[in-house]
C-alpha cells in the first residue's frame, strides 16, 4: 500500500489550472498543492472534501496544500472556484473528484 500522495495543480494568470479535473484517493489520504504562477488567488469550495473550511488564499508565486481528504468524504466530484485577487473578472471552476 502507498502513502499519501501531494498532486501539484499549477495556476496561471488566466486562472487556467494544468488539470480541470484532479483524481485523489481517500484510503491514501492525498491532497492537492495549488501553486500560482505569478498572482494571487483565492480558492472556494460550496462543499469541500478536505480537511479545514474549504477556502485557500495562494500568495503570489505560493503554494498552498489542501489538507488531506477527510474520513467522512463522500466519494464523489467536488467543484471549486478559483479567482484572481489581481483582476476580480478572471475565474476558474475546475474540480476534484474523490476515488477509492
Amino acid at each position: 500500500m502507498r502513502g499519501p500522495a501531494t498532486l501539484r495543480v499549477n495556476i496561471y494568470e488566466d486562472c487556467d489550472v494544468d488539470f480541470e479535473s484532479v483524481n485523489v484517493f481517500k484510503p491514501f489520504g492525498d491532497q492537492i498543492e495549488w501553486q500560482s504562477t505569478g498572482d494571487a488567488f483565492d480558492i472556494e469550495f460550496d462543499s469541500t472534501p478536505f480537511e479545514g473550511n474549504g477556502r485557500y488564499y495562494i500568495p503570489p508565486g505560493g503554494r498552498v496544500p489542501s489538507g488531506r481528504v477527510r474520513e467522512d468524504a463522500v466519494y464523489a466530484t467536488y467543484h471549486y472556484v478559483i479567482r484572481s485577487r489581481v483582476d476580480l473578472a478572471k475565474s476558474a471552476d475546475p474540480e476534484v473528484n474523490i476515488k477509492h
